[in-house]
């Protein structure tokens, strides 16, 4: 389900100035690396560009250390209602799951392949 995790593999954080405002953890699964996301609370560090940038430098990570990894792919469960979320996913390079998020009333499920060495 969207709500499991496991154990962090990985933290990013995007700072504006000394103050963290945008992480990104990525957990290990047995088949697929979980991302989870989140922004600071506050109209003043949304929509600035934080989250994309903190997402890139994850999947940059991901890219450099694949062969580090024997899960098959990345999955990102975002909220129906997270627009901001679902747009950084795919701007991202990660696909809809459309059968699986048609299991949950609430989320969308996204993957993104992992590209061994």
């Amino acid at each position: 389900s969207p709500e499991e995790a496991s154990t962090i593999a990985k933290r990013f954080i995007e700072k504006h100035g000394d103050t963290p405002v945008s992480f990104l953890d990525i957990y290990e699964g047995d088949k697929h690396l979980n991302v989870a996301i989140g922004t600071r609370s506050g109209s003043e560090y949304r929509g600035k560009g934080y989250a994309s940038r903190v997402t890139q430098k994850a999947i940059k990570w991901i890219d450099n250390n694949s062969d580090k990894f024997n899960q098959e792919y990345v999955q990102w469960w975002v909220r129906n209602d997270n627009i901001p979320s679902q747009k950084i996913a795919e701007k991202s390079g990660f696909k809809l799951d459309k059968k699986e998020s048609a299991k949950y009333d609430s989320w969308r499920k996204y993957t993104k392949p992992i590209n061994h060495k």
